[in-house]
């Protein structure tokens, strides 16, 4: 186990430790990597919550009553979700069962991962998608909540990767959440995970953590019509850079929520 947990930890510090000579030699923007489709079929036994959204209903956050899963209102999930494209990259040796699995936080894509793979995919088969409702995916009709996307977010997983006899996952912001989720119930297949930027702490904790003013601030009305009228996470892209980011970069990142409807994912 030991061995395994040294090769996540060197495939996060190896993606992480060639970033700052990426960022000098100047990273291209297009991705490397051939687009795929993979169609995925949640099969909806995650979703045990009393207050269920109705296939093809996506009602306004508060008018959601709260779950009786800690009480959160980020549990609600959907019932019998659709099916749905999900657009993923490959890298590496695609007959390896070592499947190391690359995961995209909010408002993010796959994109991401273009140039980090470089040094870790003789390792093993990497995988990189765009989260249901992310990217190039389907935006199915459900309410995005942490088991809506855990949901698909296994489908997938089984999907892309059937004869994965060892999993390791690298993970980002919400993609923490998913993959912990998925870890927890196929501890037989992951033997490793790291992720940076990710909750592992449950749900009641935040708002009381020293994010709780950011989290008061978008997990409400407000909240909500910041991101869907104004667009407000990926404003923040920008002000998260350490570099000015090229219009052709930041085109990309945009190129996914170019109307309001199309932002109920974020």
């Amino acid at each position: 186990m030991l061995k395994y947990l040294l090769l996540a930890a060197a495939a996060g510090v190896a993606a992480f430790s060639s970033a700052p000579k990426l960022w000098e030699e100047g990273i291209p923007n297009e991705n490397p990597h051939e687009r795929k489709f993979i169609t995925v079929d949640p099969d909806g036994s995650m979703c045990v919550d009393p207050y269920l959204v109705p296939r093809g209903a996506v009602p306004p956050f508060d008018e959601i009553p709260p779950t009786g899963i800690n009480g959160s209102r980020y549990y609600t999930c959907t019932a019998d979700p659709p099916p749905a494209n999900i657009a993923y990259y490959e890298a590496g040796d695609p007959t390896s069962t070592t499947k190391i699995i690359f995961t995209h936080g909010s408002p993010s894509r796959a994109h991401i991962w273009r140039y980090f793979t470089k040094d870790i995919c003789h390792l093993g088969h990497c995988i990189m998608a765009d989260n249901v409702g992310f990217g190039d995916s389907d935006k199915p009709p459900v309410r995005y909540g942490v088991i809506d996307m855990c949901q698909y977010f296994t489908a997938y997983v089984d999907a892309v990767a059937p004869d994965a006899e060892k999993i390791i996952f690298v993970a980002h912001d919400w993609g923490a959440m998913m993959t912990f989720d998925y870890a927890a119930k196929h501890k037989d297949k992951v033997i490793a995970l790291t992720m940076f930027e990710g909750f592992a702490v449950g749900w009641p904790e935040v708002p009381n953590s020293i994010d709780g003013q950011y989290y008061s601030l978008v997990a409400g009305a407000e909240g909500e019509r910041l991101v869907i009228e104004e667009n407000f996470w990926l404003n923040l892209i920008q002000l998260g850079s350490n570099r000015p980011l090229p219009q052709e970069l930041l085109d990309i990142y945009y190129a996914p929520w170019q109307t309001e409807d199309s932002r109920w994912p974020i």
